[in-house]
């Protein structure tokens, strides 16, 4: 008994992707904190949380860059968040997290 042609396309698929030769995945490469991204964003730090990460002084907050490296903080640049803490911050003529942690302590 022949099979139709649209049922052995099919079948012919499910069995070709259980072949042992298909290629092995490559790792994802994870970006790391340049140093040289601070002489274009000035408020952008090494992060204490790890070489993948970068930390906003205007937010006080730590950023991944492991996905997209620069672009990540070019993104974060122009978020919401970002916009208002740089606005407060050149009003009182401070980074944020001075005055943040100025009241901690």
């Amino acid at each position: 008994m022949q099979l139709p042609l649209c049922q052995f396309k099919m079948s012919a698929k499910r069995n070709s992707s259980l072949t042992p030769s298909s290629k092995p995945k490559k790792p994802k490469y994870q970006s790391k904190f340049q140093a040289s991204w601070s002489s274009d964003h000035p408020w952008v730090k090494k992060s204490t949380k790890g070489e993948h990460f970068a930390f906003c002084s205007f937010c006080c907050d730590d950023l991944s860059v492991s996905h997209g490296g620069l672009t990540d903080i070019t993104r974060h640049s122009s978020s919401d968040k970002h916009n208002k803490a740089e606005k407060t911050a050149k009003a009182a003529g401070l980074q944020v997290c001075n005055v943040v942690f100025f009241f901690l302590n």
